[in-house]
């Protein structure tokens, strides 16, 4: 049946809503941020990035142990919390600093301390979703998922682009943290269930499994290992790629910050697209079909080279890859769904995605350090090299697995 019956359930719904408010808001402050520091120096650039996605490898470990101590909803609520506080410094920090002396640090403070409750939405989103929904409804919840966070990266920039015209950063830092503190009280009023109609517990159950208990889950199992390996490499490519984007609209197409807010758009509009019809197939292998269509992403990345100098051809590229990573990270999720349990998948899973974003700053400080206007065509076909790599390895590993079991299993 179609995704969007999930959508009649009052409790589903505000969730959901919530996730994309928090989402766009999340957009719109990143964007703005990375466009206000791009006129300052790419390095600038680099570190903030670097500082939105490190301290990931900190906080991973920490929610972790949140999960294993208090309710999923609790930490994603103080997830939102947190990140009300950190654009609230910088909001402040940014109106008592003079105008000559941009303050960085508060930047990257702020991105920092976002940074260590990341994976709380993430990790613990798909343990609710049996809190809210009918067991058979958990796979429209992961397209959902999917729709969500693309229709954030569609609007978020875009409304970034004209609101970084009409007002200032410090105004838009203030703002976010009053709205992130209206979806916190959003979330912790939200009235969960127990799956099967029974009573409604006052928690939800702290999941057990420690760190090694994750690791030796990952490694043993073919399905959660290659992906996760897999999209390491793409992670660390598009830590580069986040960076060059801003610096190749200033530099290259020499355009405003409504240009950069609609490249990410149209990317993310592909996702969407691609959430709401490729993601529904979960069926048949789908390890082989995220490596498969792995594959031809980094194919259709290559388009950025001719779009250093011909917008259309980032705008097509990123769409492509957009429509391409919502389904691979749909299907992706459903092998993890499959492979763990309820009371271990938060931390599973955050443990998991702390592994995916420490790639991210990895790129982000590379292309800090190398941008060039001259290299930066190399540098962006060593990144679409890199990834057809990883995954053709990756696909050509996964047929392997199957024609041994295959053998194991004959007469």
């Amino acid at each position: 049946m179609s995704m969007w019956r999930i959508f009649g359930l009052a409790a589903y719904r505000r969730y959901w809503f919530g996730d994309l408010g928090a989402g766009i808001l999340g957009e719109i402050l990143q964007v703005a941020a990375t466009w206000y520091l791009a006129g300052w120096s790419p390095r600038a650039v680099g570190w903030y990035q670097f500082f939105a996605a490190a301290p990931v490898l900190i906080g991973g470990a920490l929610l972790a142990q949140l999960f294993r101590r208090a309710s999923v909803q609790t930490v994603m609520v103080l997830d939102l919390v947190a990140r009300a506080f950190a654009y609230a410094l910088l909001g402040a920090a940014l109106l008592l600093a003079a105008r000559s002396a941009i303050p960085l640090w508060a930047f990257d403070l702020a991105a920092a301390w976002t940074a260590l409750f990341l994976m709380a939405s993430s990790a613990g989103g798909p343990s609710l979703w049996p809190r809210l929904l009918a067991g058979q409804d958990v796979g429209r919840a992961m397209q959902a998922e999917q729709l969500g966070w693309n229709l954030s990266a569609i609007a978020g920039p875009l409304m970034a682009g004209l609101v970084v015209t009409a007002t200032g950063l410090p105004a838009i830092s203030l703002a976010g943290a009053m709205v992130f503190l209206g979806l916190a009280l959003n979330l912790l009023t939200l009235p969960l269930r127990p799956p099967d109609g029974l009573a409604q517990p006052a928690t939800l159950g702290a999941p057990q499994a420690g760190m090694r208990d994750v690791w030796r889950i990952v490694v043993g199992q073919r399905a959660l290992l290659l992906p996760t390996l897999l999209f390491w490499v793409l992670n660390l490519v598009g830590g580069l790629q986040g960076v060059f984007l801003p610096l190749i609209v200033h530099t290259f197409w020499r355009g405003p910050a409504w240009l950069y807010g609609a490249l990410l758009g149209v990317g993310a509009f592909g996702g969407v697209l691609g959430s709401v019809t490729l993601a529904g197939a979960q069926r048949g292998d789908l390890l082989r079909k995220v490596t498969a269509w792995e594959m031809v992403a980094s194919l259709a990345s290559l388009l950025l080279l001719p779009g250093l100098h011909r917008p259309l051809f980032a705008f097509v590229a990123l769409g492509i890859s957009g429509a391409i990573g919502a389904s691979t990270a749909t299907w992706v999720l459903r092998l993890r769904f499959d492979a763990t349990g309820e009371q271990e998948r938060p931390v599973v899973l955050a443990y998991i995605r702390t592994f995916l974003y420490a790639a991210s700053p990895l790129g982000a400080l590379v292309a800090g350090s190398v941008w060039r206007p001259a290299s930066a065509a190399t540098w962006l076909a060593a990144g679409s090299g890199l990834m057809f790599a990883a995954a053709a390895l990756s696909l050509a590993v996964s047929a392997c697995g199957r024609s041994t079991a295959a053998v194991e299993a004959s007469p």
